[in-house]
């Protein structure tokens, strides 16, 4: 589509209102401590009690959670990777390829073979 820019605002805005599965929160809760407005609730009445020293001290603690979620679904992902890692015994004598982790475009991936 040659249009796709016209799309952006309401994709962004159903990005930033969803729930993360790593933080828990939406991405606009925790930017500005409240739920989105969507523009049909623009016409109806709110409530002007709201404290902004209470929603600054939401915000915070909401954000601390976040923090704790977020380090919370880094072990599980890093227990995950980790459970599938199995480390390789070598022998002396025994023959290894290097892996070149930059290789320019003619280069290949691998180096040696090499003795242990």
């Amino acid at each position: 589509q040659s249009n796709w820019d016209l799309y952006l605002p309401s994709a962004l805005f159903a990005y930033r209102t969803i729930r993360q599965q790593t933080t828990r929160f939406e991405p606009f809760y925790l930017t500005y401590g409240r739920e989105a407005t969507l523009s049909i609730e623009l016409k109806l009445p709110s409530d002007p009690t709201v404290i902004r020293s209470d929603v600054q001290q939401n915000q915070q603690d909401n954000r601390q959670l976040a923090r704790s979620n977020v380090h919370t679904s880094q072990e599980k992902q890093k227990q995950r990777y980790d459970a599938q890692i199995h480390p390789r015994q070598y022998a002396i004598g025994e023959q290894v390829l290097l892996k070149n982790f930059r290789p320019k475009k003619m280069d290949t991936k691998w180096n040696g073979p090499y003795y242990i």
